[in-house]
Protein backbone atom coordinates (compact mmCIF):
# COMPACT_ATOMS: atom_id res chain seq x y z
CA UNK A 1 0.00 0.00 0.00
CA UNK A 2 2.82 2.07 0.15
CA UNK A 3 6.38 2.07 -1.81
CA UNK A 4 9.00 5.11 -0.97
CA UNK A 5 10.34 7.27 -3.53
CA UNK A 6 13.41 4.79 -4.06
CA UNK A 7 10.91 1.83 -5.09
CA UNK A 8 13.08 -0.30 -2.55
CA UNK A 9 11.32 0.09 0.42
CA UNK A 10 7.33 -0.06 1.62
CA UNK A 11 4.41 -1.32 3.36
CA UNK A 12 2.31 -4.35 2.78
CA UNK A 13 -1.01 -5.06 3.83
CA UNK A 14 -1.90 -8.23 4.98
CA UNK A 15 -4.67 -10.06 3.16
CA UNK A 16 -6.80 -10.56 6.89
CA UNK A 17 -8.88 -8.97 9.16
CA UNK A 18 -8.15 -10.23 12.84
CA UNK A 19 -10.53 -8.88 15.40
CA UNK A 20 -10.54 -8.71 19.30
CA UNK A 21 -8.91 -6.48 22.15
CA UNK A 22 -6.46 -4.16 22.26
CA UNK A 23 -5.53 -5.19 25.47
CA UNK A 24 -7.73 -7.63 28.30
CA UNK A 25 -9.13 -6.27 31.47
CA UNK A 26 -9.35 -9.70 33.24
CA UNK A 27 -7.37 -11.63 36.47
CA UNK A 28 -3.90 -11.84 33.84
CA UNK A 29 -4.05 -7.98 33.24
CA UNK A 30 -6.21 -6.38 35.63
CA UNK A 31 -4.21 -3.01 35.26
CA UNK A 32 -5.14 -2.20 31.41
CA UNK A 33 -8.05 -0.02 31.78
CA UNK A 34 -5.81 2.18 34.31
CA UNK A 35 -2.14 1.61 32.51
CA UNK A 36 -0.43 3.63 30.10
CA UNK A 37 2.32 1.78 28.73
CA UNK A 38 4.38 4.13 26.32
CA UNK A 39 3.25 2.76 23.76
CA UNK A 40 3.19 5.95 21.43
CA UNK A 41 5.20 6.23 18.91
CA UNK A 42 2.49 7.88 16.19
CA UNK A 43 4.72 6.56 13.01
CA UNK A 44 6.15 3.59 13.50
CA UNK A 45 4.36 0.59 14.59
CA UNK A 46 7.53 -1.70 14.66
CA UNK A 47 8.77 0.34 17.41
CA UNK A 48 5.72 -0.05 19.49
CA UNK A 49 5.78 -3.73 18.90
CA UNK A 50 9.44 -3.91 20.63
CA UNK A 51 8.34 -1.80 23.25
CA UNK A 52 5.63 -4.02 23.85
CA UNK A 53 7.30 -7.28 23.82
CA UNK A 54 9.63 -5.82 26.77
CA UNK A 55 6.78 -5.92 29.14
CA UNK A 56 6.08 -9.04 31.23
CA UNK A 57 3.46 -11.24 30.23
CA UNK A 58 2.71 -9.40 26.78
CA UNK A 59 1.22 -12.16 24.88
CA UNK A 60 -1.82 -12.45 27.72
CA UNK A 61 -1.89 -8.37 27.76
CA UNK A 62 -2.08 -7.82 24.47
CA UNK A 63 -4.19 -10.41 22.47
CA UNK A 64 -4.55 -8.85 19.30
CA UNK A 65 -0.72 -8.26 18.93
CA UNK A 66 -0.13 -11.98 20.08
CA UNK A 67 -2.17 -13.28 17.52
CA UNK A 68 -0.91 -11.17 14.58
CA UNK A 69 2.23 -12.84 15.91
CA UNK A 70 1.06 -16.00 15.99
CA UNK A 71 -0.76 -16.33 12.89
CA UNK A 72 1.12 -14.08 10.46
CA UNK A 73 5.02 -14.22 11.83
CA UNK A 74 7.38 -12.16 13.78
CA UNK A 75 7.62 -9.74 10.39
CA UNK A 76 4.29 -8.17 10.55
CA UNK A 77 2.76 -5.51 13.20
CA UNK A 78 -0.22 -3.81 14.23
CA UNK A 79 0.53 -0.12 12.41
CA UNK A 80 0.83 3.00 14.38
CA UNK A 81 -1.76 5.50 14.06
CA UNK A 82 0.01 7.36 10.77
CA UNK A 83 0.48 4.07 9.10
CA UNK A 84 -3.06 3.56 9.73
CA UNK A 85 -4.44 6.65 8.52
CA UNK A 86 -2.30 6.21 5.18
CA UNK A 87 -3.74 3.00 4.86
CA UNK A 88 -6.93 4.60 5.26
CA UNK A 89 -6.59 7.03 2.64
CA UNK A 90 -5.64 4.79 -0.50
CA UNK A 91 -8.29 2.36 1.00
CA UNK A 92 -10.13 2.10 -2.29
CA UNK A 93 -7.09 1.42 -4.42
CA UNK A 94 -6.23 -1.57 -1.78
CA UNK A 95 -9.13 -2.51 -1.67
CA UNK A 96 -9.64 -3.46 -5.24
CA UNK A 97 -6.66 -5.99 -5.20
CA UNK A 98 -7.70 -7.35 -1.77
CA UNK A 99 -11.54 -7.88 -3.06
CA UNK A 100 -9.39 -10.47 -5.23
CA UNK A 101 -9.52 -12.56 -2.70
CA UNK A 102 -12.43 -11.83 -1.02
CA UNK A 103 -10.35 -9.83 1.34
CA UNK A 104 -11.76 -6.07 1.14
CA UNK A 105 -11.22 -3.70 4.27
CA UNK A 106 -14.25 -2.92 6.14
CA UNK A 107 -15.88 -6.18 4.16
CA UNK A 108 -17.22 -7.82 7.77
CA UNK A 109 -18.94 -5.03 8.63
CA UNK A 110 -17.20 -3.92 11.75
CA UNK A 111 -15.45 -0.25 11.72
CA UNK A 112 -13.49 0.23 13.96
CA UNK A 113 -9.59 -0.55 13.02
CA UNK A 114 -6.86 -0.77 16.24
CA UNK A 115 -3.38 1.11 16.02
CA UNK A 116 -0.60 0.15 18.20
CA UNK A 117 -0.81 3.84 19.54
CA UNK A 118 -1.29 4.66 22.72
CA UNK A 119 -3.28 7.67 24.19
CA UNK A 120 -1.27 9.25 27.04
CA UNK A 121 -4.64 10.74 28.67
CA UNK A 122 -7.55 9.02 30.45
CA UNK A 123 -10.90 9.03 28.92
CA UNK A 124 -14.12 10.60 31.11
CA UNK A 125 -14.75 7.27 32.19
CA UNK A 126 -11.18 6.66 33.43
CA UNK A 127 -9.61 4.66 31.45
CA UNK A 128 -6.44 4.84 29.00
CA UNK A 129 -7.55 4.44 25.20
CA UNK A 130 -6.00 3.53 21.89
CA UNK A 131 -6.14 5.46 19.03
CA UNK A 132 -8.12 4.08 16.14
CA UNK A 133 -9.72 4.94 12.97
CA UNK A 134 -13.50 4.21 12.17
CA UNK A 135 -14.28 3.48 8.52
CA UNK A 136 -17.50 4.78 8.32
CA UNK A 137 -16.35 8.48 9.17
CA UNK A 138 -12.36 7.87 8.63
CA UNK A 139 -11.75 9.60 12.19
CA UNK A 140 -9.24 8.88 14.57
CA UNK A 141 -10.44 8.11 17.99
CA UNK A 142 -9.62 7.11 21.23
CA UNK A 143 -11.07 3.71 22.36
CA UNK A 144 -10.73 1.86 25.59
CA UNK A 145 -8.21 -0.60 25.34
CA UNK A 146 -11.09 -3.61 26.37
CA UNK A 147 -13.09 -3.28 23.31
CA UNK A 148 -13.73 -4.86 20.62
CA UNK A 149 -12.09 -4.01 17.29
CA UNK A 150 -10.21 -4.99 14.04
CA UNK A 151 -6.71 -4.93 13.45
CA UNK A 152 -5.21 -5.19 9.59
CA UNK A 153 -1.08 -6.22 9.91
CA UNK A 154 1.26 -4.63 7.95
CA UNK A 155 5.38 -5.41 7.33
CA UNK A 156 7.84 -3.99 5.83
CA UNK A 157 10.46 -4.53 2.58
Amino acid sequence: FYVDYTGEHGKIVSLDDLGGSYCFYNNLCPEAKNAFYGIDNREDGRVNLNNIMKLLEWRNRFPIINDIQQRLGQSWYLPAIEELEMLMLVRSEVNVTLKRYGKEIGKRGDHLYWSSTEYNAKNKNGYYCVLGVDLEDGKTYRVPKSSYGLARAITTF
